[in-house]
């Protein structure tokens, strides 16, 4: 089955970039997707940053995106895949408010949605961000306040798709109660195969 589209562009964080552990990130383990069958992958944003950031940056991203392709008029898969940052705390509050984190999501859903190159988009959830033994350390808030965000996010865009409950599995699949471990991805990389499949 050809692709249905010319690249797949990822707008995330640690996460996505398979960062802080020996496994490969999901981005690059769509290998059974058919509807990204042969497309490159375009990865953006790193540790710390916050899905509000990516809506400030978007349209950069998707034209670097787009200019990488070699097609007359690409057509675009989004995945954003970020939050984890934006419900942690710095300097005792969360990075991003609640109220300004909506109004992120829903300005970065608009954007890509009004944008010609973008044939589909969705937001992949937020990870439940856990204690664990010798983990990154989180207050009592959390994983509640995670799944908060990750909930707002559910509630303001078109498309997303859930991956933080039951929160118990994420015990197995994360190395530091943030990052992915490689049952973690390939659990995440099996969700977006399927649900970018069903969407195409």
């Amino acid at each position: 089955m050809s692709s249905s589209f010319d690249a797949l562009a990822v707008l995330g964080d640690s996460v996505a970039a398979g960062s802080y552990t020996d496994a490969t990130g999901w981005p690059s383990r769509l290998s059974e997707c058919d509807a990204l069958s042969g497309t490159s992958v375009h990865r953006f944003g790193s540790t710390a940053t916050t899905l509000a950031e990516h809506a400030e940056t978007v349209e950069e991203h998707l034209a670097e995106t787009v200019a990488a392709v070699d097609t007359a008029e690409p057509r675009l898969c989004v995945v954003v895949h970020a939050g984890h940052n934006d419900a942690q705390l710095s300097d005792g509050a969360p990075r991003v408010s609640e109220g300004e984190f909506r109004h992120a999501a829903a300005e970065l859903d608009r954007t890509l949605a009004n944008h010609d190159a973008v044939g589909w988009h969705g937001f992949l959830g937020v990870v439940p961000l856990l204690s664990v033994t010798g983990g990154v350390g989180f207050d009592d808030a959390q994983p509640g306040r995670s799944l908060l965000y990750d909930d707002a996010i559910h509630a303001t865009v078109a498309d997303h798709r859930a991956v933080a409950r039951p929160v118990e599995a994420w015990h197995d699949r994360t190395t530091d109660g943030v990052h992915p471990n490689e049952a973690g991805h390939e659990h995440l990389a099996a969700v977006v195969t399927e649900w970018v499949d069903d969407a195409a």
